[in-house]
C-alpha cells in the first residue's frame, strides 16, 4: 500500500511539474508552416532556446539551428544555419537531408525569419509572463518540517539553529557585497528569465524558485539576491546536521559548519543570482534530510523523508543541466551511515530516491538533450568522459583493494563513496575551460556527498588533521579565484547609476557583440529601458529622456567601431563614470590590458 502511494505520488508530481515547451510564439510557428508549404517539406518548430530557434525536418531526420550569431554552417543574410549533429562530411550525407537543409535556407533567403529571432538574437519571448509556482520546493519544505517534528527537536536545538542561520547571513553580508556572478556579463539574463517564467532549455527550476518574488518586487534582481542569500544560509546548518547524522563528533560538525560559512566560493555565490548557489543549497538540504531521517537512532517517517529529499533533488535538477550528475550523487550519502546491516537498506532507499528524482526531472532532461543545448554540450562531455576514463579505473582499484583486504565496512564504504564521487566530479567537469571560480563552483555541487564520507573518516585522528590542512589550503586557494572580473564590477556600478535615471528613460548601450555579452540590469516598467545599438552603431530612441552607456564592450576590438560610430553622431554629456581593472570573466575572451572606463552619458 505504501509503495503504491509512493508511485502514485511520483506520477502525480510528474504531471504537475511537466515544464512547458520553449515558447516560440504563434508568429514563429506560422513562419515555419509557410516555409514547409512553399518548399513541400514537412517542418516543425522544435523550440526557441536562448539565442536560437530549432527547426525539425522529421522526414530527413534533421534538426537545424537558426541564429544571428556570426558563425554558422551556412550564412544567409544576417542569419546562420547549422545542422545539429556530428557530420564529418556534409557532402556524403543522404540527399534527402541535404535537400531539406537547402529548402530551409531558401526560406530564410526569401523571407528572413524575424518572427523566430529578435534583433539581438534572443529567443522570441512569450507574449505574457508564465506564472511559476515552486510546488516541488514547497512540498519538500512541508515534508521536511514533518520529519523534524517527528524527531521531536528540542526548543534549544531549534533556537541554536535559528541563531546560527542569522549569524551566517550577517557574517556573509559583512564580508561580501551582493553583485552578479554569471560570467560574460549574463547575470541579469537570469533575472529576466525569472520575470518571464521561462529559462528556455535550461529548465523551469530557476523561474519556479525565484519568479514569484521577482515579479512582485520593484527591483527584481535585489529581491533575488536576498532570496538567494537566505537559501544559501541553510548550507552550513544542513552541513552540520549531515555530518552529525553520519556519526561525526560535535566538534567536527561545528568545524564543517564554519568551513561552509566562510568558504570564499560559497560566500561569493550566496551574494549573487547564481544558479550554482541555489543547486548547492538544495542538494545539502536533501542530503541532510536523508541522513537525519535514516540515522541509526532516528525515529522518523523515512518514506516521507525519501520523498522530500527526492523533491529537493528534482528541484535542483530542473534548474540547469550542470546539476544532473551532482544530483545523482546525493543518495550515496546513505552509504556512509553507521550501523551493521544497513548497506542493503541504504542502497535500496538511495536507488528509490534517485529514480523518483529522475522521473521529476525527465521532461526537463528531454527538452535540453533534444535541443541546441544538448547538441552543443554532449560531444564535449562525451570526449571529456573518455579522456578522463583512467580515474574510473583508479577509483575501482581503490574500492577493489579495500574489499580484497577485507577492510571493515566502517572504512570501505566512506572511502568508496568519496573516491567514486570525486572521480565523477572530475570526469564530468564540462566547465573545465572556464574561469577558476566557475570550475570550483561546479565541484562544490558534489560537496554534500564528499563531506559525508570525509566526516566518517574524521574519526581517525590522522585523517582529521589531514582534513583540516586541506580545508585551510582550499580556502586560501579559492580566495584568489573570487576577485571580481570587470563585467561583475561594471554591473555593480550599473545597480548604482540606474537609480539616478527616471523610469521612463531609455538607455542605449552595446550589450552584445560577437561572443561578448554585457546585459545591463534594466527591466522596463521597473527601471529605465534599454535600446540596442544597431550593426552600424545607431539607436532608435522613442522617449525624450535619453542616455547612453559606454560599456566595457566598447573597449574590445569588436565593439569599439560601433561605439565610436554612435558617439560621433550624438551630443553627449557625461553623467557618471567609473574606471575598472581589465579582468576577463572568460579566459578565451580577453580584455585589453589597460584600465577600462565605463561612462554614463545624457544624450542631448
Amino acid at each position: 500500500m505504501k509503495l503504491g502511494a509512493f508511485v502514485l505520488a511520483i506520477l502525480f508530481s510528474v504531471v504537475l511539474s511537466r515544464p512547458a515547451s520553449a515558447r516560440c510564439g504563434p508568429e514563429a510557428q506560422e513562419w515555419v508552416r509557410r516555409c514547409a508549404k512553399a518548399e513541400a517539406v514537412p517542418m516543425s518548430l522544435g523550440g526557441c532556446p536562448a539565442g536560437v530557434a530549432i527547426v525539425e525536418v522529421p522526414t530527413a531526420a534533421l534538426s537545424v539551428e537558426l541564429s544571428r550569431a556570426p558563425k554558422g554552417f551556412r550564412r544567409v543574410g544576417a542569419f546562420g544555419l547549422s545542422p545539429i549533429g556530428d557530420f564529418a562530411d556534409w557532402k556524403l550525407e543522404p540527399a534527402a537531408r541535404r535537400q531539406a537543409f537547402d529548402a530551409l535556407a531558401a526560406c530564410v533567403e526569401r523571407e528572413p525569419p524575424e518572427a523566430l529571432l529578435t534583433r539581438e538574437g534572443a529567443p522570441a519571448a512569450p507574449s505574457s509572463p508564465i506564472a511559476r509556482i515552486p510546488w516541488l520546493f514547497v512540498v519538500a519544505a512541508v515534508l521536511a518540517a514533518f520529519v523534524a517534528f517527528s524527531l521531536r527537536a528540542s526548543l534549544r536545538s531549534i533556537g541554536l539553529g535559528t541563531a546560527a542561520f542569522i549569524a551566517i547571513v550577517l557574517a556573509r553580508r559583512a564580508s561580501t557585497a551582493a553583485t552578479f556572478f554569471h560570467q560574460n556579463g549574463q547575470g541579469p539574463d537570469w533575472i529576466a528569465a525569472a520575470l518571464r517564467g521561462d529559462a528556455g532549455e535550461y529548465g523551469p527550476g530557476y523561474p519556479e524558485l525565484f519568479g514569484w518574488i521577482a515579479t512582485r518586487a520593484r527591483r527584481p534582481d535585489l529581491a533575488v539576491f536576498v532570496a538567494q542569500e537566505l537559501l544559501a544560509a541553510t548550507v552550513p546548518v544542513a552541513g552540520f546536521l549531515l555530518v552529525r547524522a553520519v556519526g561525526a563528533s560535535r566538534a567536527v560538525a561545528l568545524a564543517v559548519g564554519a568551513l561552509l560559512t566562510l568558504d570564499p566560493v560559497l560566500v561569493r555565490l550566496a551574494r549573487s543570482e547564481s544558479y550554482f548557489a541555489t543547486i548547492v543549497a538544495l542538494l545539502f538540504l536533501a542530503a541532510a534530510l536523508l541522513t537525519t531521517a535514516f540515522a541509526e537512532t532516528a525515529r522518523a517517517p523515512r518514506l516521507t523523508a525519501t520523498v522530500g529529499a527526492a523533491l529537493l533533488i528534482a528541484q535542483a535538477g530542473r534548474i540547469h543541466p550542470l546539476a544532473w550528475v551532482p544530483c545523482a550523487m546525493v543518495p550515496l550519502v546513505l552509504l556512509t551511515l553507521p550501523g551493521r546491516g544497513r548497506a542493503r537498506e541504504a542502497s535500496g532507499v538511495a536507488l528509490a530516491c534517485a529514480v523518483a528524482s529522475t522521473l521529476w526531472v525527465l521532461p526537463t532532461m528531454r527538452a535540453a538533450l533534444g535541443g541546441a543545448l544538448g547538441h552543443g554540450f554532449l560531444p564535449g562531455a562525451r570526449a571529456l568522459f573518455v579522456e578522463r576514463l583512467w580515474p574510473f579505473a583508479l577509483a575501482l582499484a581503490i574500492v577493489g583493494g579495500l574489499a580484497m583486504a577485507r577492510v571493515t565496512r566502517a572504512l570501505a564504504l566512506p572511502v568508496g563513496v568519496v573516491a567514486f564521487t570525486t572521480v565523477i566530479a572530475v570526469a564530468t567537469n564540462v566547465v573545465r575551460a572556464d574561469a577558476p571560480v566557475i570550475r570550483s563552483s561546479y565541484l562544490h555541487l558534489f560537496a554534500p556527498t564528499v563531506l559525508a564520507g570525509l566526516a566518517v573518516l574524521a574519526r581517525w585522528q590522522a585523517t582529521l588533521w589531514l582534513g583540516l590542512v586541506a580545508a585551510v589550503a582550499h580556502a586560501a586557494l579559492d580566495r584568489s579565484t573570487t576577485v571580481l572580473p570587470t563585467d561583475a564590477r561594471e554591473l555593480a556600478f550599473a545597480l548604482e547609476w540606474r537609480e539616478t535615471l527616471p523610469t521612463d528613460a531609455e538607455v542605449a548601450a552595446l550589450q552584445r557583440v560577437g561572443d561578448r555579452v554585457l546585459t545591463l540590469p534594466l527591466f522596463p516598467g521597473r527601471t529605465a529601458a534599454t535600446v540596442a545599438l544597431s550593426r552600424v552603431g545607431d539607436a532608435r530612441f522613442t522617449r525624450p529622456a535619453r542616455f547612453y552607456v559606454r560599456t566595457s564592450l566598447c573597449a574590445t576590438p569588436e565593439g569599439a567601431p560601433l561605439c565610436a560610430a554612435f558617439e560621433s553622431t550624438h551630443t553627449l554629456r557625461p553623467v557618471s563614470r567609473r574606471t575598472f581593472e581589465a579582468r576577463a570573466s572568460l579566459p578565451w575572451l580577453p580584455l585589453p590590458p589597460h584600465p577600462i572606463e565605463v561612462v554614463v552619458f545624457a544624450v542631448e
